[in-house]
């Protein structure tokens, strides 16, 4: 079969309305998006993330073997204990504050960055915790997350020795 010829686009053939042309006319293809069958659940999370010490994020990995747990749940866990010991309420209000606060020094040292989606009362919680504890979010954290290990019977590494 001989290739189709293309038609010369200065020579335009028009019709007048209502004459038929060989061709059908061209109609867009609708296609309805498909719908979800599960909703996200993480949507109502909060993005929540801190550096962690070589020691504490060690020791999260020995929780996590021990426990069968994943981080976020570690993180849910030891917050929501520590905030006990602080007597923060269990259920803090709708408008409670979710910015966690500020340092006061600006301690920007090494650790490894842990990136964890806390519930909002949760979230809550750890603000008023920091609040109440003054201090900012990645040393109440640690401070959480290193009584939960504790409490777990992990133990905290040894500290090296400096030589003589």
């Amino acid at each position: 079969m001989p290739p189709r010829k293309r038609p010369d686009p200065r020579t335009a053939a028009l019709t007048e309305q209502g004459e038929e042309t060989s061709a059908d006319p061209l109609t867009p293809r609708r296609t309805t998006a498909p719908t979800r069958g599960r909703v996200a659940t993480w949507t109502t999370l909060r993005n929540t993330g801190t550096r962690l010490d070589d020691a504490t994020n060690s020791r999260m990995t020995k929780a996590h073997d021990r426990a069968g747990k994943g981080v976020r749940d570690i993180w849910e866990e030891a917050i929501n204990a520590y905030c006990d010991k602080l007597g923060v309420p269990q259920e803090m209000p709708e408008d409670a504050e979710l910015k966690i606060p500020a340092p006061k020094k600006n301690n920007m040292g090494g650790g490894k960055l842990i990136m964890v989606r806390l519930t909002r009362n949760t979230r809550a919680r750890l603000v008023e915790g920091c609040l109440r504890e003054d201090l900012g979010g990645r040393p109440f954290i640690s401070d959480a997350l290193n009584d939960y290990f504790d409490d777990l019977g992990i133990p905290r590494p040894k500290k090296p020795q400096e030589p003589r």
